[in-house]
Order: C-alpha cells, then structure tokens, then sequence
C-alpha cells in the first residue's frame, strides 16, 4: 500500500546512530564555542602588580596574560592552591590516589596547548618531579640518566621524588601536610618508604645548618594539630609523625636550643622551650578531647 511504501521510505531515510567518537568530538566542539562566547562577557581585571615578581612568567602565553589581563576566575593564588594540593595528594598514604595526582601534574607542568600560567617556580618543580626530560608519561631519567619505569603508585618511587620539590617555599606546607599521614598511617611500604623520605630530608638540613628550614617545619606541625584539632583522621598520624621525628633527634634544635626564625635561620630572642611548650599543651588538649 501506499503508507506501507511511505512509512519504509521514512525508515531508510533515518541517520544513523552516531559513534562514541564523534559523539564525543561534537559535544567538545559545542562546549569549546559556548565557553569562547562566554568568555567575550567575562569582566577581567587588571593583573595584580606584585603578581609579575612572585612568579616565573616563563612562556609565552603567561607574557601575554601579564602584558594585558588576566582573567578574574584563575590567578597565582588560585594556581598555587591547585598545584599544591595535587603534590598534597602526591604525598598521601592512597595508592591509587597518587597515580592519578601525579599523572594530573605531569600534565599540567607538561602541557603545551593550552600551557597553564602563574605555576610558582614552575622550572624548579619540573626539575624537582624530574619532568624535564622525558617524552613519554611511562618513563622517566634516574640520576644516573637511565630510562626506567615511572609508577606514581610505588611509594619507594614517589616519595623521595616529592621531598625533592619540599623546598620549594610554596608548596612547603601541602607536601608536608601530605607527608605525615603517610608516615603515621599503617601500610608497610608506605609507612617505610614515606619515613625515610622524611628523615633522610630532615637528617640533610640538620648536616647543613638549615635551621631555618627545621623550624619552619616544627611550626607547620603545630599549625596542623591547630587546624585539625578533634579530627582523629589526620591528628593520629600526625602524632605518630612527631613521635618519630623525636625519637631520633632530628628535633633536638627546637627542643633544647633557642627557637630560629624560619625565614632567616637565625636565633631569634623567643625563650628556648617554645617548641616544646606549645607541642606539650597541645597534645594535653588533644588527649583531652579524646
């Protein structure tokens, strides 16, 4: 009949069901037009002055972002807090959570198109993850320029690469924070190989004087049993942390000495058991609370 021929008309000239691929490629080429015209509405504000001194402008597309303006929803502040939380993440007890956080920096750092601005002391953190000289996200240069395995998985493998990018000022406190639930939490290998990591580093300030950097990191212990006070999932290890530390005097500075200005390196007129003092009030108030 004449509807059978129609309705069979109609059913050859349906499309097809489109592939996961250009499903994909349509919908990335439909969000790419929408945030393009949004961005003409976007208000930008001029680039803070002090911005251009605090971090390394070492690309192209960071030069033109100083040289005009910078977009109000993404600045070095805001850098700062997403790179140092994913090096934070990079340090945690979570395998599988430092795969990944180390795999999203490695892109970040890496990235060619677009490059991502205002990274703090980006050349010092790519040197630090030894990024600068691999092509493939698999393998990575040893110290001794051999090509070996890259698994951010491996706690023997990321946690001496990440005490390597601990001095760097910025990031000190994330890295730190991250370090110290590894060291007090309860997987073998993490515990070893984050312990080591910590010691080998506090161990190498004290056999160069870093005084400075030691009592930075003994208030940034204090900071956090502030900040976490009541929150059992970072204050235990936090406390097996300092118990460690202690028992092999690698706090003995700060306990029997004059307390050191972190920024300077030198004795400052404070009374000499500041750092016990305080570490002793605020366990009592810990254990109290417990």
């Amino acid at each position: 009949t004449v509807d059978e021929m129609q309705e069979q008309k109609a059913f050859l000239n349906i499309p097809t069901m489109p592939s996961y691929t250009d499903r994909c490629l349509l919908f990335e080429s439909d969000a790419i037009s929408k945030v393009a015209n949004s961005m003409k509405y976007i208000k930008r504000a001029p680039i803070r002055k002090e911005l251009i001194g605090k971090t390394n402008i070492d690309d192209e597309s960071s030069s033109l972002l100083v040289s005009q303006h910078c977009c109000c929803y993404f600045d070095d502040l805001t850098c700062a807090r997403v790179i140092g939380s994913l090096l934070k993440q990079l340090s945690e007890k979570l395998d599988s959570v430092r795969c990944h956080a180390g795999l999203s920096l490695e892109r970040l750092l890496s990235s060619k198109r677009p490059k991502i601005p205002f990274v703090s002391h980006k050349s010092l953190l790519i040197e630090a993850l030894r990024l600068d000289s691999i092509s493939p996200l698999t393998t990575t240069t040893s110290p001794k320029g051999e090509k070996v395995n890259k698994n951010y998985s491996n706690p023997a493998y990321t946690f001496p690469l990440v005490m390597r990018a601990v001095n760097i000022d910025a990031f000190f406190e994330y890295i730190i924070s991250g370090m110290i639930i590894s060291v007090g939490g309860l997987t073998e290998s993490v515990v070893k190989s984050s312990t080591f990591s910590l010691l080998e580093w506090l161990k190498g300030l004290k056999k160069v004087k870093g005084f400075g950097r030691i009592a930075k990191f003994g208030k940034c212990l204090l900071r956090l049993l502030d900040q976490y006070e009541r929150n059992d999932r970072v204050v235990l290890p936090l406390v097996k942390c300092i118990g460690k530390i202690l028992s092999h005097g690698l706090l003995n500075d700060l306990l029997h000495s004059k307390e050191y200005d972190d920024n300077e390196g030198k004795a400052s007129n404070n009374r000499s058991d500041f750092f016990a003092s305080e570490l002793i009030c605020k366990l009592e108030l810990e254990a109290k609370r417990s």
